[in-house]
Formats: C-alpha cells, structure tokens, sequence
C-alpha cells in the first residue's frame, strides 16, 4: 500500500495572526449583515400560536373577522381550564400587525411565532381550487 503525501488545505497563519482576525471580522459581518437584510426584506411566511384562556374573547372569530385565515383548536390548560388555542399563517410583514391586534382582542393571551417552510401563504388554497377544477 502506498501512501501518498498530503497537502494542506489552510495556508500556514501561525505568522499571520492578522489574517485571522480579518477573516472571522468578515464572517460576523456578513452574519449580521444577513440577519439585517432577512428582517428588513420581510419575505417568507410566519406561524403566529395564540392561546387564551379567556373562552369569551373568543379570538379566532374576532381574527377571522379581521380578514385572517384562523385554524382554531380546544384545549386544556396546566390548570385543567379550557383553552383556546389559534393558529394563523400570515406573510412576515403583516405579523407587527397582527401582533398588535391580539393585546387589543384579549391583553392576556400568549402568542409564539415561528418561520413557515413550504408553500407561500395561500398556494394551498390555491392548489385545492385548482384540482377540483
């Protein structure tokens, strides 16, 4: 068996500790830099989780008249008390707005958001329609 001799992929920096300051200083930067264009350009979809306690808010119809798209759920709280739970997908730029209005509906709801993967907000709809044609 014959072993051939390796390269090294790094350049030696041991002499060129500067070059590894600029590197990592480059990499944070273009870390933050993302960060920023991603929260600023808005795009993609969120899922926004809603739970109330207050059954009386009744806050997935008080949503659904608003104009949003609401799957509503009942459960129960740690305590064993009834609670609404509300699921409501919703294009990035309009989550300040929604989140703003569920205070509004009912001050002590919780709310959770997190990034949607898959089709952009209304395809489904807009598949189902075009199969059933």
């Amino acid at each position: 068996m014959t072993w051939g001799r390796t390269r090294k992929t790094q350049p030696d920096t041991s002499d060129a500790w500067y070059l590894l300051i600029a590197y990592s200083g480059g990499f944070a930067t273009g870390n933050i830099v993302g960060i920023w264009l991603e929260s600023h350009l808005a795009l993609g979809s969120e899922l926004v989780r809603t739970v109330s306690g207050n059954l009386q808010a009744d806050l997935g119809h008080a949503l659904r008249s608003r104009g949003y798209s609401v799957t509503a759920l009942s459960g129960k709280g740690d305590d064993g008390r009834p609670v609404e739970v509300n699921y409501v997908v919703v294009k990035r730029r309009e989550v300040p707005k929604l989140l703003s209005i569920v205070p509004a509906l009912d001050p002590e709801a919780i709310w959770t958001r997190s990034d949607v993967k898959g089709p952009p907000v209304g395809a489904v709809g807009s598949l189902r329609a075009g199969l059933l044609n």
